[in-house]
């Protein structure tokens, strides 16, 4: 059994949107000590997780973030933050065109691994 398989049997809600938030919640409270950036971090309504992934040499921080566009619409997008005291900014989206919670989060995982180079 996957981690995302593991983390659904313990969601009861069968609406999708639901199962992304509460698995974004869990998967953030266990990398959450990992985050060397905390202040940086893109956070509003819409983006269901942020996890810091290895940033490039001109970068002081780099985020993924999976964020709803819509019901059931999300994107998988790219925040970095270049200078010290500034702001993380968007660089770059990918659509998600998976209407299922398990293939949702498992292309935001490909994203993280692929910048992670793992």
């Amino acid at each position: 059994m996957s981690i995302i398989e593991s983390l659904m049997a313990e969601i009861k809600s069968n609406e999708t949107d639901e199962q992304v938030k509460e698995i974004c919640d869990k998967i953030f409270e266990e990398e959450q000590g990992k985050i060397k950036s905390i202040d940086s971090i893109p956070i509003g309504p819409n983006i269901f997780l942020s996890l810091e992934v290895k940033a490039n040499s001109d970068e002081i921080a780099r985020f993924i973030c999976l964020e709803r566009e819509a019901s059931k619409t999300y994107i998988v997008t790219t925040w970095i933050k270049r200078t010290e005291g500034g702001v993380a900014h968007r660089i770059r989206a990918k659509e998600c065109k998976f209407d299922d919670t398990k293939r949702i989060m498992r292309f935001y995982a490909e994203n993280v691994k692929f910048i992670n180079g793992e």
